[in-house]
C-alpha cells in the first residue's frame, strides 16, 4: 500500500477563552436616623457563577466539536481502500500547487486527523465506479483471503452495499467512538441503513460527493423571460412548484423544436430521472412494526401509477430531450429545464453565456411537506472492515474525518463553492439548503443490487421506455423482489 504524502503544515488550533461573569458590586445604603446618628447598611450580593453546559462544545467559528481526544497518540497505520475513479476529489489531492479551495481543505482535514490522532492513513486506490464496482469487491475479497485486510473501505455506494451483504463489514454501532447523533452524520441514512441493529456503512461530511451528488433543477432564466414562462423561484415561495407547473412552463417553447438548432422545454440523462420518483414523496421499502424491511405500500400505489402516467407522457413529448447530450444542450442555452446533480454547475456552467437559476426538484402535489430529492449513486460509503487489524482506531479515524470535514471542508464546499462561486443567482443559494435538508435515503435504492434491481429501476424503465403501465410491471416484479428482500434480511442476521 502506498502512503500519500501530506505536505501542508498544520495550522495551530487556538483554544477557547471562557468569559468569567464579573462579581456584583457592593451596594451601600446610608441614611440619617432619628437620633442624629448615621447608620449604614451594606449588602454584598454573593458571587453567582453558572456553569455553561455548552462550554467547550463549540470551536471559535461556532461549529460543534467531537468527543474524541484533542491529542491521541494511537501510533498505528490505518489502511484505507478507496475507489480511485471517484468523480470529485474526496480522499486526498496531490499537491501540485494548482488546487482549489476545496482541494486545499481536504488536505488540511487529512493533516489535522493524522496529527490529532497520531495515525498514518495508508491510502490504496483501485477502480470501483458503476462499471467496475465488481472489481472493487474482488479487491476486498482478495485482501480477506490473503490475511492482510484493509481497516477501512471507502467505495461507491452500490459496491459498499454489496460488501455489507457479503460479510466484509463490521457493525458500526459496536463502536462507541462513532457519535451518530452528531451533525456530521446524516440521520436519515443512519436510520434507513440500520437493519436488525446493524449498520455496516455510513457517509457524511467526510464525503464531498455527498453534496456534489444532490439532485436539483436548473433553469435558463433568459429563456423563462423570453417566452414569458414564469418564475420557478416565485413558485417555490408560494408552494406551487409542482410537476404540472414545470410542465406548463416548459411548453411555452412548443413549436420551436424544428430547425437546425432546436430548443427544448426539459432535458435529463436517462439515469437522472429518478428524482421524479422521490420528489413525489415515494419510496420502495418501509419497515414493519418490528423494524423489518418490507415493500412500501407507496411503491405499488395508485399515486405511483399516476406519477408515471404524467411523467412518461411528458418525457415522450418532443418538448423533452433524454440522453447523454442533455448537459451540453443546456450549456448551449437551448433548454429551459435541466434535471441534474449539484456538481453540474461547478463542472459545466462556469462559462455559461446565459443567466441560470437553481430550484429544488418540484413536488408532485402542493400539499406535500417540503421538497424531496435523492442522491446520485457516485457518492462514497465508508465502512470498518470485519477483519480490520485496528478496528477501534479505524472507527476513530472515521469519526475524526467526518467531524473535521464538517468544520473544515463543508463550510468551504457548501457555503463558498456551491452557493456563491457556481451560481449566477444569489437566490439559488437556498436551493442547496433545501436539497440538503430534503435528501432521502431509500433502503431499496441503497441495496438495489442485492434486490435484483427491482426497486427504483422499475419506475425509471417505465418513464424512460414509453411504458405507462407501471402497475403491471410492478405486479410482475413483486414475487422476485420479495424473495430478494428475504435474502438481504438474512444476510444481516437476527
Amino acid at each position: 500500500m502506498k502512503k500519500h504524502p501530506i505536505t501542508r503544515l498544520m495550522l495551530s488550533v487556538t483554544s477557547l477563552v471562557l468569559i468569567i461573569a464579573s462579581m456584583m458590586c457592593m451596594t451601600v445604603a446610608c441614611s440619617q436616623n432619628g437620633d442624629g446618628k448615621n447608620s449604614s447598611s451594606a449588602t454584598t450580593a454573593p458571587a453567582v457563577t453558572t456553569a455553561d453546559p455548552d462550554a467547550g462544545k463549540y470551536d471559535d467559528a461556532g461549529y460543534l466539536k467531537d468527543a474524541l481526544p484533542e491529542v491521541a497518540n494511537l501510533g498505528v497505520k490505518i489502511g484505507m481502500l478507496y475507489w480511485s475513479d471517484v468523480e470529485n476529489p474526496e480522499f486526498f489531492v496531490e499537491d501540485d500547487g494548482n488546487g482549489g479551495t476545496v482541494e486545499l481543505a481536504i488536505n488540511r482535514r487529512n493533516a489535522k486527523v493524522e496529527s490529532r490522532l497520531g495515525v498514518e492513513i495508508d491510502y490504496t486506490g483501485t477502480p470501483g465506479n458503476a462499471k467496475k464496482r465488481g472489481d472493487y469487491i474482488t479487491k476486498i475479497r482478495t485482501s480477506f483471503d490473503s490475511g492482510n485486510p484493509y481497516d477501512i473501505y471507502a467505495g461507491y455506494t452500490l459496491a459498499m452495499a454489496t460488501a455489507a451483504t457479503s460479510g466484509f463489514c463490521s457493525n458500526l454501532l459496536d463502536y462507541n467512538v462513532l457519535d451518530f447523533t452528531a451533525p456530521w452524520w446524516p440521520q436519515k441514512l443512519i436510520e434507513e441503513a440500520t437493519i436488525n441493529n446493524k449498520l455496516f456503512f455510513t457517509t457524511g461530511d467526510l464525503s464531498t460527493n455527498l453534496l456534489y451528488m444532490m439532485y436539483v433543477m436548473y433553469f435558463n432564466k433568459d429563456m423563462m423571460t423570453e417566452y414569458n414562462a414564469g418564475d420557478p423561484y416565485a413558485c417555490v415561495d408560494n408552494n406551487t412548484w409542482t410537476y404540472e407547473k414545470m410542465i406548463e412552463m416548459s411548453h411555452k417553447v412548443d413549436g420551436m423544436q424544428g430547425g437546425e438548432t432546436p430548443i427544448y422545454g426539459f432535458t435529463a440523462n436517462t439515469m437522472h430521472t429518478d428524482p421524479f420518483f422521490y420528489g413525489a414523496g415515494l419510496r420502495t421499502l418501509d419497515r414493519d412494526s418490528d423494524g423489518k424491511p418490507i415493500i412500501s405500500e407507496k411503491f405499488g400505489s395508485e399515486r405511483t401509477q399516476n406519477v408515471v402516467s404524467l411523467v412518461e407522457g411528458y418525457l415522450s413529448d418532443p418538448i423533452s430531450l433524454l440522453g447523454s447530450a442533455c448537459n451540453k444542450t443546456f450549456q448551449e442555452g437551448r433548454v429551459m429545464f435541466l434535471m441534474s446533480r449539484a456538481r453540474y454547475a461547478s463542472r459545466d456552467l462556469g462559462g455559461a453565456t446565459f443567466n441560470y437559476g437553481v430550484a429544488p426538484i418540484p413536488k408532485y402535489t402542493a400539499d406535500q411537506d417540503g421538497y424531496s430529492t435523492c442522491l446520485g449513486f457516485p457518492c462514497t460509503f465508508y465502512a470498518v472492515s470485519g477483519a480490520a487489524q485496528h478496528p477501534q482506531e479505524a472507527a476513530m479515524v472515521l469519526e475524526c474525518l467526518s467531524s473535521e470535514g464538517y468544520r473544515i471542508i463543508t463550510p468551504v464546499l457548501f457555503e463558498v463553492t456551491m452557493k456563491t462561486r457556481y451560481t449566477t443567482d444569489a437566490i439559488a443559494a437556498k436551493t442547496f439548503d433545501m436539497a440538503r435538508a430534503g435528501g432521502s435515503f431509500d433502503l431499496g435504492r441503497i441495496y438495489s443490487d442485492a434486490l435484483g434491481n427491482l426497486t427504483y429501476s422499475i419506475f425509471r424503465n417505465c418513464i424512460c421506455k414509453n411504458n405507462p403501465n407501471f402497475s403491471r410491471s410492478y405486479a410482475a416484479s413483486v414475487p422476485a423482489l420479495e424473495a430478494k428482500l428475504e435474502e438481504m434480511i438474512a444476510a444481516f442476521g437476527n
